[in-house]
């Protein structure tokens, strides 16, 4: 198990340094934006396709299911390769295989339960942290693979934008809301502007009255190319920008927009 912890946080680190995100993100929402599941998940998930592939096997033309057969008949057996059979059996009991299956129906069945688990491993994230509590309402949460805005090709001068995006999503990022959370300044509220409102995603990029030029001219091209956003709230601006799949041109719009609060922000603080 110490083995399995020890690849997870290397994947992690990986995963942390292809999004662009800070190393101390949550782990189950880094995992949900990339579309991947938990080394433990996918080790369970190999482990239960090799089960299958023995018990496939014809006993009379396949020692290794004779063997396998043997371990599990002999209830005095003892040792690693007792332990890993019974390992298989609890883990196929569990997961209600329901018995030697065929490639493409064990293959289906071995999605399905990474799926599942995935879910729930990420429904149990939403409840215990609440740096999660937008990803909860922007993440579609059955999604497997890359969410579309991930996908897309992102020019070289708008990557920085994509990043903010990303860091919004998974709740950890330069804003007071989340340094706060993280105990690297002692107070959440807004350093750019004098509303002592909390520096949250929301206040940053629909509020605050230091932003009020770049994001009247931001509003301005969003309403272009989507009329109905005028009758949104500030929080439902927030929840349509940063959502798994805008338009192409739209994504672009807000990565631009990002950019430039992000930098007049450094620019506040460093005066």
């Amino acid at each position: 198990e110490s083995q399995y912890h020890d690849i997870e946080v290397a994947l992690n680190v990986i995963y942390r340094r292809l999004l662009g995100v800070e190393a101390k993100t949550a782990s189950v929402a880094v995992w949900h934006e990339l579309g991947v599941a938990s080394v433990a998940t996918r080790i369970d998930a190999a482990a239960l396709k090799f089960r299958n592939n023995i018990l496939s096997l014809d006993p009379r033309d396949f020692l290794v299911r004779r063997v396998y057969d043997g371990l599990m008949n002999d209830s005095k057996g003892r040792g690693s390769s007792r332990n890993g059979a019974l390992f298989l059996e609890n883990l196929a009991s569990e997961a209600n295989w329901p018995g030697p299956l065929k490639k493409p129906a064990a293959k289906k069945f071995v999605n399905e339960l990474v799926a599942s688990r995935r879910v729930s491993e990420l429904a149990d994230g939403f409840k215990r942290m609440s740096t999660l509590r937008n990803m909860s309402n922007w993440a579609e949460k059955e999604r497997f693979g890359l969410p579309e805005y991930l996908l897309r090709t992102c020019p070289s001068s708008l990557r920085e934008g994509r990043r903010l995006k990303t860091k919004f999503r998974l709740g950890c990022h330069d804003l007071r809301s989340s340094s706060c959370r993280m105990q690297l300044v002692r107070n959440a509220q807004c350093p750019c502007c004098e509303s002592r409102e909390s520096e949250t995603i929301q206040h940053t990029l629909f509020e605050c009255s230091a932003f009020t030029k770049e994001r009247n001219t931001f509003l301005e091209r969003l309403y272009e190319l989507h009329p109905i956003a005028r009758g949104l709230s500030p929080e439902g601006h927030c929840d349509f920008l940063m959502s798994d799949d805008l338009s192409h041109e739209t994504e672009n719009t807000v990565y631009r927009y990002l950019i430039a609060i992000s930098r007049l922000r450094l620019g506040i603080l460093t005066e």
